[in-house]
């Protein structure tokens, strides 16, 4: 299982990189979008994946993983328009996570 330990070290990397992103859209710097969007993309992959790889029973789960991330995409294209709302898309994707990060199965 080598695959998965290398995939949740990547996923936790680019989640680093979305929070720092996110911090440097907020200090009003300029690469903001660029270090998002860095994050963004293997977080999108690998939450597509999970979805794809998972058991049948579990895909609506997994399917709010991937809403989730959409979220954090339109986040960042409300960033990259400058757009004040884009606050809106993180809190949405964080309330996804949050729930179904403790909700029993």
């Amino acid at each position: 299982m080598q695959i998965n330990k290398t995939l949740t070290t990547i996923y936790y990397f680019a989640m680093l990189l979305i929070l720092g992103g996110i911090i440097l859209h907020i200090t009003e710097i300029n690469f903001a979008v660029p270090v998002l969007i860095t994050g963004l993309i293997p977080v999108l992959a690998i939450r597509i994946y999970n979805w794809i790889m998972t058991a049948p029973e579990d895909r609506r789960r997994s399917f709010v993983y991937v809403f989730s991330g959409l979220a954090l995409a339109a986040a960042v294209t409300a960033i990259y328009f400058n757009r004040s709302y884009w606050i809106i898309f993180v809190a949405l994707s964080a309330l996804l996570d949050f729930y179904y990060s403790f909700r029993a199965k």
